[in-house]
């Protein structure tokens, strides 16, 4: 038995139409989910086809060209108009004049006083309601028909089963689908990339020893405007191009609105403001050699990791079935690894001698060179440093790493090591290039010293990259050259060395130039 209590009398007024057509569901099947806000979808579902048609829900937020409809064995594709039409749609009821229709056929219980209910009340079938006059007719159990009107009672009670919902008249977009023969069943799906549901990456770097750390990767989805109920859920790790990722299918309900997206995704759509950082990170590369070699945890547990698969460029991780709620987030553990790493000290010295004063050190950097020897490549992302006994170090970045890749993790400024560089002029001399028929170019030699200071008390590591505008000719330690970044003229040097502790290290270079 269910209580309903009479609030107001009753105000609106319920319109009924026959629906002639209907808008069959496709149920979400699988979901595959990028970190820039984009997501792949597949629906299915059995229609029932009339006059060689069948009408389903028209794509609101599809990307262009990436709308695709199948159909089943039974007949093939013969065209597809995408329109708003007026079709029969049920909905939750909202008021109580549409429960009482919804219920006629109920055995009712009105009360007429909440003082005293066993006073007046009535009870019998509800076998009408008419709207313009807000009045039920109830026959009792000895045969009476007794009409109600809505203010002459406080509130009600329904037996049984009570029916929430009911059909409506609404104006929606459609796509009406035409075969090219007649069938009374098929199977149809359709397959799209959308805007609207998006994840974000984020690592637990937990320290084991000096060798060995425990990483953990967590996946946060943010969902939209949609919901998917028990949907098997594939998170994506890569970078595939999309060339038209913020423009809208011509056949989206939206399109007119929104074709143009500008430089970020709005409302459920996410990309916009921190979300369009994430897909910038998402981007960023790991450019170290490869090698051979949701829940904090202790270090202690046994490694763990979501089942994926790698096609082509991309990598997905398989994560099972999940409730993805609308406008919800959803944190779902992915890998839980053991992997080494060792320490290092990088730093990049400008051009010129930005130290020659004697005084002003180079930045020098402490970062973590981390070897992914799991299964799965390293996506971009925030990673959390733990030490341990269980304190903080840094929040820093995890980039792209392929499998038997290494990365540098940066997570400190080095306080403790001190980089000063000096530059003077070492010669000029007359070159062997000629300038015109009679002169030749001067060829003046630039020598360098980088002396290193290590204030700790281990020996460390340090890898040290210096720009110059000239021509590479000589570096002691085993120092190396190669095409800097910056342009075609700047020539970068570059050693790995250590320094022992409480040492100093002198790095020697010379570089020419023609005038």
């Amino acid at each position: 038995m269910r209580k309903i209590t009479l609030l107001s009398a009753f105000a609106l007024v319920f319109c009924s139409a026959v629906a002639q057509k209907e808008v069959q569901p496709l149920q979400p099947a699988r979901i595959g989910i990028f970190k820039n806000g984009t997501f792949f979808i597949k629906r299915e579902g059995n229609v029932n086809v009339a006059d060689k048609s069948f009408y389903i829900k028209a794509p609101e937020k599809v990307l262009m060209g990436t709308w695709w409809v199948a159909v089943g064995k039974e007949a093939s594709l013969h065209s597809i108009v995408v329109k708003t039409d007026t079709f029969k749609v049920t909905h939750t009821v909202k008021e109580l004049t549409e429960l009482l229709q919804t219920n006629i056929g109920q055995n009712i219980t009105v009360f007429s006083n909440a003082a005293n209910p066993e006073l007046r009340k009535l009870t019998g079938k509800l076998v009408d309601f008419d709207y313009p006059t807000n009045t039920m007719r109830v026959l009792t159990a000895t045969g009476k028909t007794i009409l109600v009107k809505s203010d002459s009672f406080e509130w009600f009670e329904l037996n049984g089963t009570i029916n929430d919902k009911t059909p409506a008249d609404s104006i929606i977009a459609v796509a009406k689908v035409k075969l090219n023969k007649e069938a009374n069943k098929t199977m149809a799906s359709t397959i799209s990339l959308e805007r609207g549901v998006q994840w974000f990456p984020s690592y637990l770097f937990t320290i084991i020893n000096d060798k060995e750390a425990k990483l953990e990767l967590k996946a946060t989805i943010a969902t939209g405007a949609e919901e998917y109920r028990n949907m098997p859920v594939d998170i994506i790790i890569g970078s595939p191009e999309m060339f038209y990722a913020k423009i809208l299918d011509p056949v989206c309900i939206d399109y007119l609105s929104e074709s143009l997206l500008g430089n970020g995704y709005d409302n459920n759509g996410f990309m916009a403001n921190g979300s369009l950082a994430s897909y910038n990170y998402s981007q960023a590369i790991s450019t170290s050699g490869l090698t051979d070699n949701y829940e904090w945890n202790d270090g202690d547990e046994k490694d763990n990791q979501k089942e994926g698969q790698k096609l082509e460029d991309l990598f997905y991780y398989q994560l099972g079935n999940i409730d993805l709620e609308k406008n919800s987030r959803i944190i779902v553990p992915v890998m839980n690894s053991t992997v080494t790493y060792s320490e290092i000290y990088t730093a990049d010295l400008p051009i010129g001698s930005p130290s020659a004063d004697g005084e002003n050190s180079i930045q020098a950097y402490h970062s973590y060179l981390i070897a992914n020897n799991t299964t799965a490549p390293f996506t971009t992302g925030p990673a959390l440093v733990i030490d341990q006994m269980g304190q903080p170090l840094a929040q820093a970045q995890l980039t792209y790493t392929p499998v038997k890749g290494n990365c540098d993790m940066q997570l400190s400024k080095a306080v403790d090591v001190q980089i000063k560089n000096e530059e003077e002029e070492s010669s000029r001399e007359k070159s062997s290039v000629k300038k015109t028929t009679s002169t030749y170019y001067e060829k003046i030699t630039t020598s360098g010293n980088i002396t290193i200071t290590n204030f700790k008390d281990k020996k460390i590591k340090i890898r040290v990259a210096k720009n110059v505008n000239g021509v590479f000719s000589t570096a002691d330690n085993a120092g190396k050259s190669r095409k800097g970044k910056a342009g075609a003229a700047i020539t970068e040097i570059y050693w790995e060395v250590e320094v022992e502790a409480g040492a100093k290290l002198l790095l020697k270079y010379d570089y020419y130039n023609l005038k």
